[in-house]
């Protein structure tokens, strides 16, 4: 980083070269560079976090902890009392919806709280559904695929991915090793 920096201000100082009439006006260019030069080196040395500070993607959000904390309350609330889940058509703006609360602000309270997207969570949630019911001895005479459907899934290819994704095993694998 620092040698990126050094060529940087180099080809800098190279370019204001082009503005200087004579040698004052050079070395003020000179010393103003190397000045921010050694201002951004310094900031780096001392706050190691500057970058990855400045790169947050939720910088300039205005929801606190706070806030974040009661929007995921409600999303779990919801999950295990409503189970929205299981609806094919739920996606990040119905959900925000139905719990009363902004799309981006449920997007940006999984990322920070939970560590996932909105979609992983949900999937997460689908597949805890399927699982019991591939145990479910009443479940049996159930094909795969009406047990992704039954789940919330669109389609069997999307639940097996996610299935094994999240178990490790496929569908049927699963099924056979717990009956």
């Amino acid at each position: 980083l620092m040698s990126v920096i050094y060529v940087l201000s180099t080809v800098l100082i190279s370019w204001f070269t082009l503005f200087a009439d004579n040698w004052r006006q050079f070395i003020f260019f000179y010393f103003l560079v190397y000045t921010v030069v050694f201002a951004i080196a310094y900031l780096l040395y001392t706050d190691t976090q500057f970058l990855q500070k400045i790169t947050q993607k939720y910088l300039s959000s205005s929801l606190d902890e706070a806030d974040m904390k009661l929007i995921l309350k409600k999303i779990n609330a919801s999950f295990n009392e409503d189970k929205p889940y299981l609806d094919k058509s739920l996606n990040l703006t119905t959900f925000g919806e139905i719990i009363g609360e902004k799309p981006h602000s449920i997007s940006q309270t999984m990322s920070v709280c939970v560590g996932k997207n909105f979609n992983e969570y949900l999937n997460a949630y689908r597949i805890e559904h399927a699982k019991k019911l591939l145990i479910d001895p009443a479940y049996n005479h159930y094909k795969i695929e009406a047990i992704a459907l039954d789940s919330g899934f669109n389609n069997k290819v999307t639940f097996n991915k996610s299935f094994l994704k999240f178990t490790g095993i496929t569908p049927s694998a699963f099924k056979k090793k717990y009956n």
